[in-house]
């Protein structure tokens, strides 16, 4: 029971490195999004409130499902060499620094 305690330990530690730079993919993300419904701005700017929330819940979602797998994989391979190399990966990829 207490290497089981142990080795849950160690899983959810090495997931929480991965957690800033999942955070700054996820902001990095937002902020594109948002960006984006600034630019279509004029386009969008005769929806209702009803519709408006529907276009704001769309790319959220489409965004959440874009971003989803490449979250749990940084999270699952945090603290490994393939970890190491996807996070420089998505670090270069995306210009989180």
């Amino acid at each position: 029971m207490a290497t089981f305690l142990v080795e849950r330990f160690l899983v959810e530690v090495t997931a929480r490195q991965a957690a800033p730079l999942v955070a700054q993919l996820h902001a990095r993300a937002e902020a594109v999004r948002q960006a984006e419904l600034e630019r279509f701005a004029a386009r969008l700017a005769d929806l209702d409130p009803t519709q408006r929330q529907a276009v704001e819940a769309l790319t959220r979602g489409v965004l959440a499902k874009l971003l989803h797998t490449a979250s749990v994989k940084l999270k699952d391979d945090a603290g490994t060499p393939q970890g190491e190399r996807n996070a420089a990966a998505v670090r270069d990829l995306f210009d989180l620094g």
